[in-house]
Formats: C-alpha cells, structure tokens, sequence
C-alpha cells in the first residue's frame, strides 16, 4: 500500500494546469520563458526568497512519491496531488520555475554573512525553535543554513532580506533582514505554528569567536542534522571540530559510528573508526561500556580484524538489556562470517 504524505506547501505564482502540472501561464504575446522571468521582477525580495524555498521543499518530496508514496500539497492555495504517475511532470516544471527564481536573485544579489554566530533572542523564540544559544550560518551564494543544536533551517538572502524554512516544519517561513553585522528576524506572525507565544520574536545573529564547550555542542547538534540528511563527510568533519573544541566520549563514539558503518564507502574507514572508538574508550574512562564496545565492535570489523570484533560485540551482548540482544546477536553472526556491518541508505 502506498505511503499517503501530506504538506501543506503553497507556492505563490504558481498555477495548477491539469492533473498535477505547475506551469506558470504566460503573459499574451509573450514566450514562456519571458513572460515567467517578468513574473519575477516586481516581486518583494523576501516574497521571492520564500517562493524558492517552498519550490524546492516540493522537489525534495517529489523521490518520496516516485518511490511510491503520495504526497498531498497545496499551489497558490489549489490542492495538488503528487503520485509516481506525475511525478516526472511536477519535478520538471518545479525545475523550470526554480531555474527562474534561481537566475532573478542572481540579477538582485545578496548580503555576504559571516560563518558563526551566537544569538541574543527577543521575545518567544523558543516557540520557533530558535534558541539564545550558539547558532552556525552557513552561506554559498544566495542559500544559507541556520543550524542551532540538531535543528537546522535552510535559507535564502536576496539583496538584504534573509528567509529561512523551519526545519520541524516545512510550512513556516521566519523572514528577517541583514542590519550590518546582524542578522534580525522580526516575526509578524507564527504561521500556523501551535504554542504559547504571544509576543513577535526578534533573533539578531552577531559575528563570535567560535571556541569553547558552546559551539563544540553546536557541531554535534549539526552533525546529527547533518546525518539525517545523508551529508556524510560534513557530518565527520562537524564531528572533528566538535571534539576539536572540546573532548567528549560521546561525540568519539559516534565519529567511530559513523567512519565504521556509513553507507558511503567513500567516507569508511576503518583505521580511523577504530582510532575514534579508541578515544571514546579513553575519555569515557571506564563509563558506557556498552558504546565502548559497540563502537570498537564495528571499528574493529571495519579494518577487517573480526577477532577482536567478535570479543567486543560478545561483551557487548553480555551488557544490554534483552531487550537489545536480538539485534547485537544478528551483528554477530555478521562478524562470524567475516563480513563488517554497514547501514543502508534511507533516501530513494
């Protein structure tokens, strides 16, 4: 039975022509690819922003439907139904209009932002998930990303203005602007947003040194952001900052994880996973046994030492709950015929 999704996306200037077709209707007299550039020249910039952000929030779910699932979303306030059978057709005219957007904020340009920063928040801010602690921007060109611990938006700046998508939810957009070396967001309203807030929230972003047990923390969250997004070699190298700034057992271990066990074979190696997952044994200091020898079991695996292996992963069996078991007995037979566990790739 095919997955059922819904969003409730809604991408202005967008019209719906027949079944699941998102073709902007041109002007008369005009060709298409004129009369949609047009479309775009008297839109506010952050209206623009927001319009790519929604465009390529779709074409991130438009795998989801070719793999199955229906997705249930909404264009200029019409319903649009995305199935494997239109699929191809919705993603090749989002790609049109996203190479649209794409070239009209190219014509505006956008404010250059520094790489860290920490927040001061104003106001009920928590309620969006935007927090007073330290807070990573990242910038290529016109698209940001705004991460705070393991939540991370993806944004846009077109000339001053800044939106970003909220992560936890695909159908709020928080708007700001670039004050200077500042980055404020003046939220208006929640967007739908459920919570206690009854004041706007007012985030302005100021450029920090990045150091100190704050923004080691900050790493992690984005490395664990990062791997739910399947960006692999980002996550190992937000990793090694992470412990850079600060040694911790439980970031060690996870570097192990993930040098060990990634889907990726380009980013596997098992002499570093199992120089992680000795880290994390030193730092852990007798502590956590169980992720000690979960993450020397798979290192070890990894570089093709099944002995040892197989030593950590009995230790292991021996410490979890029964529960657990199960799952670290079926680890074991893997080493017992000689073969590393990997994980497999979720997106389609």
């Amino acid at each position: 039975m095919p997955t059922q999704v819904t969003t409730g996306l809604c991408v202005a200037a967008l019209c719906v022509a027949g079944s699941g077709s998102v073709r902007a209707q041109p002007a008369a007299g005009k060709p298409q690819a004129e009369a949609t550039a047009d479309a775009t020249v008297g839109m506010p910039a952050h209206v623009l922003g927001r319009e790519y952000l929604e465009v390529r929030t779709l074409l991130s779910v438009c795998p989801l439907a070719a793999a199955g699932a229906t997705i249930d979303a909404a264009l200029a306030g019409r319903p649009l139904t995305i199935t494997s059978a239109n699929h191809a057709r919705v993603q090749r005219d989002l790609e049109d209009r996203l190479a649209t957007l794409t070239q009209a904020m190219r014509r505006r340009g956008h404010a250059h932002l520094a790489k860290g920063y920490r927040a001061a928040a104003e106001g009920d801010c928590d309620n969006w998930g935007l927090a007073a602690g330290p807070t990573l921007v990242e910038q290529d060109g016109f698209d940001l990303h705004l991460s705070q611990g393991n939540v991370r938006h993806m944004g846009v700046v077109v000339e001053s203005s800044v939106v970003f998508r909220h992560d936890m939810n695909t159908t709020v957009f928080i708007t700001g602007r670039v004050d200077g070396d500042r980055l404020v967001f003046v939220t208006d309203d929640r967007g739908g947003v459920t919570g206690a807030a009854v004041r706007r929230c007012t985030l302005a972003l100021a450029p920090e040194a990045i150091e100190g047990a704050d923004w080691a923390e900050a790493f992690f969250g984005r490395a664990v952001a990062l791997k739910s997004y399947e960006q692999y070699a980002p996550v190992v190298a937000d990793l090694e900052r992470s412990l850079a700034l600060e040694a911790n057992a439980q970031v060690a271990a996870v570097q192990a994880y993930v040098l060990a066990t990634c889907p990726d074979a380009k980013v596997r190696d098992g002499r570093r996973a199992l120089a992680a997952a000795e880290t994390a044994r030193r730092l852990a200091g007798g502590t956590m046994e169980p992720m000690v020898h979960e993450c020397l079991a798979l290192a070890h695996a990894e570089a093709g030492d099944f002995k040892a292996a197989l030593e950590h992963q009995r230790r292991l069996i021996e410490l979890s709950p029964e529960a657990e078991r199960p799952q670290h007995r079926e680890r074991l037979r893997l080493f017992e015929a000689g073969r590393p566990f990997h994980e497999t790739a979720q997106k389609p």
